[in-house]
């Protein structure tokens, strides 16, 4: 072949050559090994921004920065020796953009000449990708959580930074280990049904304990994804260190078991407080009560827990839950004859409260006290009034006692005035009777008290009663075995117990049962006796009880005033309770009233026990003495009433000297 046929030929190569090149989707260049440009594709100029003109008349590092003319040497040098190289660089844009690329370089012959054939690839994706790999892979190998990769015959042969230090292990120590030398709760066996069961699940989630490499162990959390990656199982252990949860875990635990404790504790405290606590939240709903409290809502609101409270006995839930009371304010509210006092706190969340604790405490017995306390109190004044008037009047009285017996006494008297002086007296005595009645309540009368068996005493007295009240009414005489010897006068104990017994025959106009019982009680603290005032000590019991109508409410505060009645006029003067109530006190005694309406009442009177026989009453009545001419001293400082008196001894003493 000739030369101008190999020339032709070889032009032909070269033309198809570069058609292939500038179909290329890569840069290319061919530079010759003066280190200039020979010739560009036309990728060359799409991406770097240049003319075609303008890229053959630059040499390489204008359009590489890094590429300076020692490197370019170097490639020329190594194509001379017919060596390939690859390498990465950047590339500048005629904009001033750089892009990553990767450089491809082999000798190529160019119109004859030796030249460099480069081919430049944009990897600008692919290091973003690479990068975003890096980062992930730092992510994983910094991550504050243990990851392992491990086979199925149970080698590790991925472990992340996290892991090697949280084992003590470098990374080439740990790549050497089987899994059960990390966990001392596997071995071969258990680690291969360990492997089946996991991977039959997506994820799977285990505690177990890992062991370090100083054989110290603690708790771990084991997270095990199972997933298929080109045909292949895969399994991704993520492992958490739970140590300060466990701690946490056993500290909540134990918080756990002191609140419980603390709240038995409370619910025994609550469990024996007598006043009734109670939780409301912001329902109005009854969450938590003590017993006490449950007693309280069935009484006040036909309530439990669990309900839901409009009111509370006869006060509306909306008043009562006002904040804030004043100090020592404390709502009352009643029913069923009862008094309760209640106080309600919020417990406020924010600015809207959202819980209420209500107290409750029932004040029945206090303000019955209270009422007996007012109730002695005013009598005392009354009684002491009552006295001072009856003294006065007794006076009044006795003179003109005295003078109408000594009017009857003289002889020839019309018997129309004889008629009227019977009425004068026996009217004045009448009136004495009432001024005794007085003077019992005022406790002024003067007592002529001994020793004196009520046991006794009282069968006497109800064989009187058999005889005077009607036969409709039964009476039944009951005591218990003991001593019954109180200090007392027997006349006005009498008084007392026929007081009693006709209210009782009042009250039962129907008839009826009146039971007397007898019984001793001995008080050693006062504050479990029956009633305040009384003393510590040994006390005889009598009750008086009837089956009749029972004492209204309205009433029942007002049965110990004098006066007061409600019986129609001429029925009754409203003193024969007061004189009880007066006898009663001024044997240093008390008195408690039980009364219900169509069930009766009981009258219990409390007298202080003797432990002394009781005397035989003397029965002989002594003789009127005959004076010897003696001179009697009267000192009264009534004049009216002296004057009386010593009328009266003047007109005995003369009917003795007729005699």
């Amino acid at each position: 072949m000739t030369d101008e046929s190999k020339a032709k030929e070889r032009k032909e190569r070269e033309q198809e050559y570069k058609t292939l090149v500038d179909g290329m989707n890569d840069t290319a260049f061919v530079i010759d090994f003066d280190g200039c440009f020979v010739e560009v594709n036309n990728r060359a100029v799409e991406v770097l921004g240049y003319s075609r003109e303008e890229l053959l008349s630059m040499e390489p590092n204008d359009t590489d920065p890094h590429l300076g003319a020692e490197e370019i040497g170097h490639l020329i040098d190594g194509m001379k020796m017919g060596e390939r190289q690859v390498f990465e660089t950047q590339h500048r844009k005629k904009s001033g953009d750089i892009i990553p690329v990767e450089i491809s370089s082999s000798p190529v012959t160019c119109q004859g000449e030796p030249a460099i054939l480069s081919i430049a690839r944009d990897i600008t994706e692919r290091k973003k990708v690479e990068e975003q790999l890096k980062l992930t892979q730092f992510g994983i190998d910094h991550a504050q959580i243990g990851i392992f990769q491990v086979s199925d015959d149970g080698s590790i042969y991925y472990a992340n930074q996290h892991a090697c230090e949280s084992l003590g292990y470098t990374t080439e120590e740990l790549l050497a280990l089987k899994i059960w030398d990390v966990d001392p709760n596997l071995d071969p066996e258990k680690w291969k049904a360990h492997r089946e069961r996991t991977r039959a699940l997506v994820t799977s989630l285990i505690e177990t304990v890992h062991r370090r490499k100083d054989g110290t162990e603690f708790p771990v959390e084991v997270a095990i994804d199972s997933m298929e990656f080109e045909d292949k199982k895969l399994s991704i252990s993520f492992v958490k260190d739970i140590t300060e949860r466990r701690q946490a875990e056993e500290e909540r635990e134990l918080l756990l078991e002191q609140i419980r404790e603390q709240a038995q504790q409370l619910r025994e405290v609550m469990s024996t407080v007598p006043e009734g606590v109670f939780l409301l939240d912001a329902e109005r709903e009854v969450v938590l009560a003590n017993p006490a409290t449950e007693e309280a809502l069935v009484v006040l609101a036909n309530s439990k827990v669990g309900d839901t409270l409009t009111r509370l006995g006869d006060r509306p839930l909306a008043k009562l839950l006002t904040s804030p009371l004043a100090e020592g304010l404390r709502h009352e509210v009643t029913a069923e004859y009862r008094t309760f006092e209640v106080v309600a706190r919020p417990m406020a969340k924010g600015h809207e409260p959202e819980n209420w604790v209500l107290v409750i405490n029932d004040v029945t017995l206090e303000r019955q006290v209270q009422e007996q306390l007012q109730q002695q109190e005013r009598l005392a004044a009354l009684g002491k009034l009552a006295a001072g008037i009856a003294h006065d009047f007794n006076n009044i009285m006795a003179v003109i006692v005295l003078y109408a017996q000594m009017s009857l006494g003289i002889p020839d008297l019309p018997p129309k005035l004889h008629e009227r002086l019977e009425i004068i007296s026996l009217q004045a005595r009448r009136a004495t009777d009432l001024i005794q009645q007085i003077l019992d309540f005022g406790r002024r009368a003067v007592l002529e008290c001994r020793p004196m068996d009520l046991e006794s005493f009282l069968e006497d007295q109800i064989e009187l009663l058999r005889r005077t009240l009607p036969e409709n009414i039964a009476i039944r005489f009951a005591y218990e075995q003991g001593d019954y010897t109180v200090d007392a006068d027997p006349t006005r104990m009498q008084q007392a117990v026929m007081n009693l017994a006709l209210n009782a025959r009042d009250a039962m106009v129907a008839g009826g049962e009146l039971r007397i019982h007898l019984g001793r009680m001995s008080v050693e603290d006062r504050k479990k006796a029956p009633l305040p005032e009384m003393d510590v000590g040994e006390w005889v019991r009598m009750t008086v009880a009837d089956t009749g109508v029972g004492i209204p409410p309205d009433v029942f505060p007002h049965i110990f005033d004098p006066f007061f009645t409600t019986k129609g006029p001429g029925e009754g003067a409203g003193l024969g309770l007061p004189q009880v109530y007066g006898i009663v006190k001024q044997h240093g005694g008390h008195i408690d009233v039980m009364t219900e309406l169509g069930k009766g009442t009981s009258f219990v009177l409390y007298l202080p026990a003797l432990t002394v026989e009781p005397k035989a009453p003397q029965s002989e009545a002594k003789a009127l003495s005959q004076g010897q001419g003696e001179t009697i001293l009267v000192v009264e400082d009534n004049q009216v009433l002296q004057r009386a008196l010593m009328d009266s001894i003047e007109a005995l003493n003369q009917e003795l000297e007729d005699e």
